[in-house]
């Protein structure tokens, strides 16, 4: 077993370093062209931010101990080196007999090499080590606690780079067909990186996903003329709200999402502590935060403005279990108790 781990974090080293050359080397190149028009310096850009994230994750898998949490970074390190290598036969392939003149530059920067322009290949880089980027975001993530606003931003990321990889998968079937046999080789080694691109952000993804507090309303049946009411007046809730199978009695209003303050005042108009009812119960056991503050807060998000005042702080948390955290390490589900008929 620790031969395996030995092994692991030397195949993970082994491909960080190569990586790490193969774009250090293009950047060199890059830089020794007496042109540095907008397209190379774009590039070289690009490479700059993909050796800085590079050398950050160099330096993690040698002095960490758990090789294996690396592994997710295998794919799309090997992406970003081969896109690195291919740029750099096609500029090979224009400048073999220049010296980086004008003309050569101009001509690589038109080239089409194996059906592919150097655009498209810069803009693959780009989808290339924002993979890797979030990858590496998650796996520092796991090692330190997040808020909901840093991962917000991470769906974002991954959001916007898998919408940009899976319309350059579109051009590459698009293309595949109408190519030469050797063309369509690398097309298809091309689509096939592409798609591990996408597999690794869609894993990305499940792992924001359960790592989202979740307020979750399900199963619960408000009775004849009585209310129940879910929700928040704040319009950007730092949870996820989910509601499912709830049933209202004859004459009952039932209601669960984000309301403006004017319609939630109305909807809890007149209303009785016996109308309406709020339990909040925490499913995990993970340390948490009981500070008064984020206490209040979601409070004011989730309780009834009943007649009767809110209970203490210490009456909350110890009767109703209630377990806050301003980062997302606790979910947090709404079970309502069944209001009588």
């Amino acid at each position: 077993m620790a031969e395996a781990a030995v092994g692991l974090a030397s195949a993970i080293l082994t491909l960080t370093i190569f990586t790490f050359d193969t774009g250090k080397s293009l950047y060199e190149v890059l830089s020794s062209f007496r042109s540095q028009k907008k397209g190379i310096r774009d590039l070289k850009t690009e490479l700059s931010s993909l050796l800085s994230i590079v050398a950050t994750i160099r330096e993690d898998v040698e002095r960490s101990k758990e090789a294996e949490r690396f592994e997710p970074l295998r794919q799309p390190l090997e992406n970003c080196s081969i896109t690195c290598r291919e740029i750099r036969e096609m500029l090979d392939a224009c400048t073999i007999h220049s010296n980086g003149e004008s003309d050569s530059v101009r001509d690589w920067l038109s080239l089409r090499f194996h059906e592919r322009s150097f655009e498209e290949m810069k803009h693959r880089l780009s989808s290339y080590k924002s993979t890797l980027n979030i990858c590496f975001e998650l796996i520092n993530g796991r090692n330190h606690t997040r808020t909901l606003n840093s991962l917000n931003e991470l769906e974002g990321l991954i959001r916007g780079t898998r919408e940009d990889l899976e319309e350059q998968l579109d051009r590459v079937l698009r293309t595949v067909n109408d190519s030469d046999a050797l063309s369509q080789e690398n097309l298809r080694a091309d689509y096939a990186r592409l798609k591990s691109s996408i597999e690794s952000l869609s894993q990305a993804h499940k792992v924001i996903d359960t790592n989202h507090p979740k307020i979750v309303v399900e199963d619960n049946r408000a009775g004849p003329d009585s209310r129940a009411i879910f929700g928040t007046d704040t319009t950007q809730p730092h949870f996820m709200l989910n509601v499912s199978n709830n049933e209202a009695g004859k004459g009952a209003l039932m209601g669960a999402g984000i309301y403006t303050s004017q319609t939630l005042r109305e909807l809890l108009r007149d209303s009785r502590a016996s109308e309406t009812t709020l339990a909040l119960q925490s499913l995990q056991t993970q340390p948490h935060s009981t500070d008064d503050t984020d206490i209040q807060s979601l409070l004011h998000s989730f309780s009834v403005q009943c007649k009767q005042e809110l209970p203490s702080t210490s009456e909350v948390s110890s009767s109703r279990r209630l377990i806050i955290s301003e980062h997302v390490s606790t979910t947090e589900t709404l079970y309502p108790p069944t209001t009588p008929p």
